[in-house]
Parts: C-alpha cells; sequence; structure tokens
C-alpha cells in the first residue's frame, strides 16, 4: 500500500501544481514544483531545489514563533521530486 493517495488536481498555478490527497490516512495538500522549459536544466533544478527548502524553512520558522498564525505543517519533502507533503 502506498503512503500517499493523490486525489484530484485541485488549484494550478505559474510555479506548482496542487492536489488534495491524503498522507498516512491524513488529509494533505501536495505541491508539486514542474520545471521550466525556458531555463538551463541545471539552473533550474537548483532554482526549485532552494525555493522548496526554503518554503519549508519558513513555514518551521513561523510555527517556532508560537500559535500566531495558522499554518500547516509539513509532513514529507520529497526534494528530487519536488513534491511538499504539507
Amino acid at each position: 500500500m502506498s503512503e500517499f493517495t493523490e486525489e484530484k488536481l485541485w488549484k494550478q498555478g505559474a510555479e506548482a501544481k496542487l492536489y488534495r490527497g491524503s498522507f498516512l490516512g491524513k488529509p494533505v495538500v501536495i505541491k508539486e514544483r514542474f520545471s521550466k522549459k525556458y531555463r538551463h536544466p541545471d539552473l533550474d533544478t537548483r532554482l526549485t531545489k532552494e525555493r522548496m527548502r526554503a518554503e519549508c524553512r519558513g513555514i518551521m520558522r513561523c510555527k517556532m514563533i508560537g500559535n500566531y498564525f495558522d499554518l500547516t505543517t509539513v509532513l514529507k519533502l520529497r526534494i528530487f521530486k519536488n513534491v511538499i507533503f504539507a
């Protein structure tokens, strides 16, 4: 059995696609960043991974400040597949 199930595409923007699904039985939003064809492949890979890490770090820092923000929890990061489970 897979640890996550992807239900359906929820939203799509210029940087990523958002899916609703479940991860270990809990409802999650799955964010998949896709590559930009106009960028050099090495640059695109580096930028995408840096942005994913920065996004996760930002969420974690806000959560450490306190419960002032209604934020999601990052459950899993698949850096080589450009996917965040939150």
